[in-house]
């Protein structure tokens, strides 16, 4: 402390001996130092106020995107949860289905083979049906399959292969494979 009050003692005894000129200069000069030192720390703040001001944006940027991919996850699994349960009520029987549309169609189907997936899941079961057709129409053929997937039963055409006859050239030869899925 003694240390202190000599030093600011020989301070103001160098800052007597000064003229009134040199006084005024020493006195601008510290005032301008401490312009400049409240200038920079006012702008260090600004730019910490700034960063945190961008920073908290980001944040509320983020949140925001994650609420709303919270949303789409809730109706995602709620149309999963809705699938599952249709899946679950799925009781078709492939075979007879096809076959029943094609009887309506008055469709001929060779070859029908049913059989089921070598790799189900755990929770789903898939059933197929694999049959060949001959001699149908272009709109025999497109009506016959938009009755197949418009069941109210999860049923698709999962493979169509269509060939064109060379002796009747509006007829169609076609193999296909249907399917079905069944939920445990």
């Amino acid at each position: 402390m003694n240390k202190v009050k000599e030093l600011i003692a020989q301070l103001d005894t160098v800052f007597m001996r000064l003229s009134e000129r040199e006084k005024k200069l020493v006195v601008a000069t510290a005032i301008l130092l401490c312009v400049f030192i409240f200038i920079l720390i006012h702008y260090s703040l600004t730019q910490n106020t700034l960063k945190a001001q961008k920073q908290g944006d980001y944040k509320a940027q983020q949140l925001a995107e994650i609420l709303s991919l919270q949303d789409i996850y809730r109706q995602r699994e709620e149309s999963s949860a809705a699938l599952r349960q249709r899946l679950k009520r799925n009781d078709v029987k492939i075979v007879a289905l096809v076959e029943d549309e094609a009887k309506k169609q008055q469709i001929n189907l060779l070859n029908i083979s049913p059989r089921e997936s070598d790799n189900d899941t755990k929770t789903i079961k898939t059933q197929f049906v694999d049959f060949r057709a001959q001699k149908l129409s272009y709109d025999k053929l497109t009506t016959f399959i938009e009755h197949l997937e418009a069941q109210s039963h999860p049923v698709k055409v999962i493979r169509l292969l269509i060939k064109k006859r060379f002796d009747e050239k509006d007829l169609l030869d076609i193999e296909a494979t249907v399917a079905t899925y069944k939920a445990y």
